[in-house]
């Protein structure tokens, strides 16, 4: 039975002030999109299993031509009328006719002057390929362009395969040449076509698109380039920059004059930018209002980048990809990484609440210190060098963050013990994700933990101290470790010490792990919920992994 009613906990019992109202609105309006989107999938499946629409669809597309056959017989003024009625029997019978050009064209004059959603896309040049019914042909695509170009709100150009004909290619060059021309209403723009590598995939929008498109907020460019000077899109929004062709890549310096011009900028995603010394000027550009940055380029390049801009300290998600070669690793190079996550995380309000270590590095931000972020008040900083670049980091890149108030980690690399005992410092760490690291962790765990009835003889600080859920991944709970005592034992004995001292776990997870059913009993006595996958595996003298 689903429950008569819903309770959002990022909602219910929240207090809203004047500055977190805007996004509360914005999560809220997400959620009904969401929603909304789940009710039309189930229903689509539900109408699915209706008798109309298990028809064949050739069967379908002999009905509506016999509809159109009869309409013209009894010389209905415009046949299409009908045909345009029976339409909305569904979504399968809608989509057969779309095929008739003599539809599209049809529904376009109907329009008026409603502003249009225009999608063109080229098909695998193959003699087989078919064009999906959700597509126009090259033919009528050029003369909307030519006609409706006015009160076409959003054009999308691309294709559905990586390689493209001669002819494909020559049609989509035509079609971006149409677009040289007043466009008052256009407000997204998307333009992905194919690349082939060849010298000939040079595809750029014309030299006066930034003139005749005013009201232009979201442009994604996916190879495709654009005149960069004059760049006059002056009211973008969303700017996406991937692929550019050889010739028209786009250097730091032109990057950074084209952010000067674009002050309402919400969304940036860049890739292969250029970067060459010299490059930017000596202010920072001011980006108030940007809030998701994708930056892909070298260290040096995303170091320069982030110098030159200042974003929104209210920014939800910075996602920067190092294209680091995958040689030996140098301390200036560790130091430079440093730098960059030091600055950017420190343009972001709030502190460090979530830290997850991996390939990738991912860091949540929030403004409350007491529990973990809810989803209004996080932002995401991912770092995601190469793996090879990522194992080689050192501890002077691990211990660099400002973690005095972070409340959970989550590790999947194997770090120092001297990392580990930074983290085992962490005063309001809560929640703690592992995989592998058994050593290390179970010494920082052990630390300051004494035979006696409280801390007092202990004279080192104990670990850990507000560690309230452990999640282990891939740890051998039953071997020996160098001083032949029995690693079940040894953890039996460190969570007894702590349930003694006060440090009892609330949880502790076990993932993939490989431990007898009386270590898990045991556990219990000391952990007051315990949960097992039930991974065993006795005869697997293997644990080189687990370590």
């Amino acid at each position: 039975m689903v429950p008569d009613f819903y309770a959002d906990p990022n909602i219910e019992g929240r207090y809203w002030t004047a500055d977190t109202r805007a996004e509360a609105y914005s999560y809220i309006y997400e959620q009904i999109k969401t929603h909304e989107s789940i009710i039309r999938y189930y229903k689509k499946h539900h109408n699915a299993l209706t008798d109309t629409c298990r028809i064949p669809p050739e069967i379908l597309a002999v009905i509506f031509g016999e509809v159109v056959r009869l309409a013209q017989e009894i010389n209905r003024h415009n046949p299409w009328d009908h045909g345009i009625q029976i339409s909305w029997v569904g979504n399968l019978w809608s989509d057969i006719p779309i095929d008739y050009p003599d539809w599209v064209r049809e529904t376009v004059q109907r329009s008026k002057m409603t502003p249009l959603t225009i999608s063109y896309r080229t098909t695998h040049p193959s003699a087989f390929a078919r064009t999906t019914s959700n597509s126009i042909s090259s033919s009528f695509m050029k003369e909307i362009l030519s006609t409706h170009l006015s009160r076409i709100r959003s054009i999308t150009l691309g294709s559905t395969h990586y390689a493209i004909s001669v002819v494909q290619h020559t049609e989509l060059l035509e079609i971006l040449a149409l677009l040289d021309q007043p466009a008052p209403a256009l407000e997204h723009l998307k333009a992905s076509p194919s690349l082939d590598g060849g010298d000939n995939s040079e595809y750029k929008l014309p030299d006066g698109i930034g003139v005749g498109s005013p009201q232009l907020k979201h442009l994604i460019l996916e190879g495709c380039g654009v005149a960069w000077k004059p760049f006059g899109f002056r009211n973008l929004k969303t700017l996406k920059i991937s692929n550019i062709p050889p010739s028209m890549t786009l250097s730091m310096s032109e990057l950074l004059d084209v952010l000067s011009q674009t002050p309402l900028l919400e969304t940036l995603s860049i890739a292969d930018i250029e970067h060459s010394a010299g490059a930017g000027g000596a202010q920072p550009i001011n980006l108030g209002h940007l809030r998701r940055i994708a930056v892909s380029s070298r260290l040096v390049g995303s170091v320069f980048f982030f110098d030159h801009i200042v974003f929104s300290k209210s920014a939800r998600a910075i996602n920067i990809k190092l294209d680091i070669p995958e040689y030996l690793l140098y301390e200036e190079d560790v130091l430079t990484l440093v730098a960059l996550v030091r600055n950017v995380e420190k343009s972001v309000s709030g502190s460090i609440s979530k830290l997850k270590l991996g390939d990738k590095v991912r860091i949540w931000k929030s403004e409350t210190t007491q529990t973990l972020p809810a989803l209004l008040t996080t932002a995401i900083i991912v770092v995601e060098p190469n793996k090879r670049f990522a194992a080689g980091l050192s501890n002077t890149f691990w211990q660099s963050f400002h973690l005095s108030q972070l409340l959970s980690l989550d590790v999947d690399i194997n770090l120092a013990a001297d990392t580990w005992s930074l983290y085992g410092d962490l005063p309001h760490l809560k929640y703690l994700k592992v995989s592998s690291n058994r050593a290390h962790l179970l010494n920082v765990l052990c630390r300051g933990m004494v035979q006696a009835s409280n801390l007092e003889d202990s004279t080192l600080r104990p670990s850990f101290v507000a560690l309230r859920s452990l999640a282990i991944t891939r740890w051998d709970l039953m071997i020996a470790d160098s001083a032949e005592e029995d690693i079940a034992t040894g953890i039996l004995d460190c969570f007894k010490l702590r349930k003694k001292a006060g440090l009892c776990l609330q949880l502790l997870e076990l993932r993939d792990c490989r431990v007898s059913n009386a270590t898990v009993d045991g556990l219990r006595d000391y952990v007051k919920k315990v949960t097992w996958d039930g991974y065993q595996n006795e005869s697997d003298s293997d644990s080189d992994s687990y370590n």
